[in-house]
């Protein structure tokens, strides 16, 4: 609760159209859930000093678009079963009639597919190849 609060109260005191702003915040909560892999990833890089490249992202009309290209993420596969595993989960409790934990299952389910399966649908737009990500 408390980051969604937070969230509020500084839309509230930002934007004369906070209650539209504050519209957003289950997509936000959804993404910042997405993201924890890939944050967790870099914590981990930092902290054990391991060089990561920073992959750029081609912009529209970018002129060496064609020639852009880097290996699909292996990061985006384990979000997609991440999420596969707490959607049965999810099921799984509702079946059960176990509701307190239901409503984070969802949320956890919707952030890794959401954010897996747009890492991997952005990696096969381009083209990119397959094998470990850079």
């Amino acid at each position: 609760m408390a980051p969604n609060l937070l969230y509020m109260i500084s839309q509230k005191a930002a934007y004369p159209d906070w209650k539209q702003r504050v519209l957003r915040l289950p997509v936000l909560t959804i993404v910042g859930v997405g993201i924890a892999l890939s944050n967790t990833r870099a914590v981990l890089e930092a902290m054990l000093s391991i060089q990561s490249d920073f992959v750029r992202t081609p912009k529209k009309g970018d002129k060496v678009l064609k020639q852009y290209c880097v290996k699909l993420s292996w990061l985006a596969a384990i979000e997609i079963l991440l999420g596969v595993y707490c959607t049965i989960s999810f099921f799984f409790y509702l079946y059960g009639g176990k509701y307190l934990i239901g409503p984070f299952l969802a949320i956890y389910a919707a952030g890794f597919l959401f954010i897996g399966l747009l890492t991997l649908y952005q990696d096969l737009k381009l083209g990119h190849k397959v094998g470990k990500s850079v």
